[in-house]
């Protein structure tokens, strides 16, 4: 579970950092991984609302374990308590972070005006002859 939440973040952590890189805003381009995690540098703010997680410091050792690979990167976590109230309003802003649950109250329709598309990476995409992996 650790390790999916990890792989989870590092997904994220990519998809939001091309997204910083991309100009415009309006890319339709999926993000890629970075060939060489160690030139990735910069901040990334993610937003949740697991505020024990932040508290007891297990969000920390996610941002430690995410640093092993992507050292040039800061990893900043803002836990909210009232998650979706508050980033309801910020989702108007500029203000919502790199990384994120997206609110229940965002259409899937409205998905492109705030966030860049993903690439899905082969550990991820479902095979034919094989059922999909349990997650």
């Amino acid at each position: 579970m650790r390790r999916l939440a990890l792989t989870g973040l590092a997904l994220a952590v990519t998809a939001a950092l091309a997204a910083a890189c991309g100009g415009s805003g309006k890319s339709t381009a999926p993000a890629t991984a970075a060939s060489d995690p160690s030139k990735v540098s910069g901040e990334i703010t993610v937003l949740t609302n697991r505020t024990d997680l932040v508290n007891d410091g297990t969000m920390k050792k996610y941002a430690d374990d995410f640093a092993k690979v992507y050292p040039g990167v800061q990893v900043k976590f803002e836990a909210i308590t009232d998650y979706e109230g508050e980033v309801k309003i910020r989702m108007n802003t500029e203000n919502y972070g790199d990384v994120l649950l997206i609110p229940n109250v965002i259409a899937k329709g409205d998905y492109p005006k705030f966030f860049a598309p993903s690439a899905r990476p082969p550990s991820c995409r479902r095979s034919t002859s094989s059922p999909s992996p349990a997650l």
